[in-house]
């Protein structure tokens, strides 16, 4: 957040008094993890977002700008965690107001399992836990 510290942000912010930004974007990357069972082993998102992000922005008069989570991911050996972690990382900030956005990085990636489709364009476990949460949040 030392953006807010730089004399372009100071200078736009004092000339039309309002941030040079619609919309605060982030990618909050190593903030949740499972254990060997697949449960949530720690999940700071949430932390994350409201103790850092949010406070920052608010006190730089930006709290009522919305945040987008443009790039999340999780790589791991095993394609079910990285599933669960999906499933865990999109309820968690469904449960944030602010956040209006969320993106997993990469629906096909060659050569890393980040991705939820694998290198052929099969369906990997990700996807499936990424529709199965998008419908269960809609319905909500």
């Amino acid at each position: 957040m030392n953006f807010y510290k730089t004399e372009a942000y100071k200078s736009f912010k004092e000339k039309y008094n309002h941030s040079p930004f619609d919309v605060m974007a982030i990618h909050p990357y190593n903030t949740m993890d499972t254990d060997e069972n697949n449960d949530e082993s720690y999940n700071m998102l949430k932390s994350a977002i409201e103790g850092v992000v949010i406070k920052t922005m608010e006190k730089n008069g930006d709290g009522n700008i919305p945040i987008w989570i443009t790039e999340l991911g999780d790589q791991n050996e095993d394609d079910e965690k990285n599933a669960k972690i999906l499933e865990l990382y999109m309820k968690t900030a469904y449960e944030m107001p602010q956040v209006t956005r969320f993106h997993w990085f990469k629906y096909l990636y060659y050569g890393s399992n980040y991705s939820i489709v694998d290198q052929y364009g099969d369906p990997r476990p990700s996807l499936y836990a990424y529709s199965e949460v998008v419908k269960e949040l809609s319905e909500k």
